[in-house]
């Protein structure tokens, strides 16, 4: 039987880490893909490249997520693994020793509930682990491949990101990440080296090209941005 994520394993760790990695990997992510927003995408397993529209990049298969089991597959426990270059499991692999620290076993399951642990929110976290690498997601016959892009000349950095994508980023939070939604946001918007100030509704961010307020309901969740950029 395949092993899935359940309450009795540790994920303390890793559940810091999505407060301080998840938005910033989905805004770096987010603008790679507006960088190459062709639907046209190929993976060579053989050459560990992935080819988007008219361009190759250096491609880390982390895992694939199935629609018909809902769950992510770690690509090192893939059964046609041994069939692909090793270099396209570098980073995978490197994370699956992660696995072994304390609170970080969500890295060493082969197989994860979707239910457990959110496969975008995993994939981000990850990109942001092994230095800052964006995440293309790419669909295919009910089954979305997670793959982090290597050797990018010029990697995109979350504090260039267009403050037009910023209300989308933090009002969506919620759909893929399962942690404290204004810990996130706030944490976010220092990394972007964004000023804050905050009272028990909202959350001020001030920058010299833009600002934004966050307000947040009863929950604790974004409910509306307010952009003056």
């Amino acid at each position: 039987m395949c092993a899935t994520v359940t309450d009795n394993l540790d994920l303390s760790e890793y559940d810091r880490d999505v407060v301080e990695h998840a938005l910033v990997g989905r805004a770096r992510s987010r603008m790679f893909r507006a960088l190459h927003r062709s639907a046209a995408w190929s993976i060579a397993f053989d050459r560990a490249q992935i080819e988007i529209g008219n361009r190759t990049f250096g491609a880390q298969l982390l895992g694939t997520h199935s629609q018909t089991s809902d769950t992510f597959l770690w690509s090192w426990a893939n059964p046609g693994a041994d069939q692909w270059s090793p270099d396209v499991l570098d980073v995978a692999r490197e994370l699956r020793a992660r696995g072994e620290r304390p609170g970080n076993a969500v890295f060493r399951e082969r197989k994860i509930a979707a239910r457990w642990v959110n496969p975008y929110e995993l994939a981000w976290v990850a990109g942001e682990l092994v230095g800052g690498l964006p995440i293309f997601a790419g669909e295919h016959d009910g089954t979305t491949a997670f793959v982090a892009i290597a050797g990018i000349d010029d990697p995109p950095d979350p504090e260039l990101i267009d403050p037009a994508y910023l209300p989308g980023v933090i009002l969506e939070l919620h759909l893929y990440i399962a942690a404290d939604p204004r810990m996130c946001v706030r944490i976010f918007a220092e990394r972007l080296g964004f000023e804050l100030g905050e009272d028990e509704h909202a959350l001020y961010a001030r920058r010299a090209d833009c600002t934004f307020v966050a307000t947040f309901d009863g929950q604790g969740r974004p409910q509306r941005v307010e952009l003056n950029a």
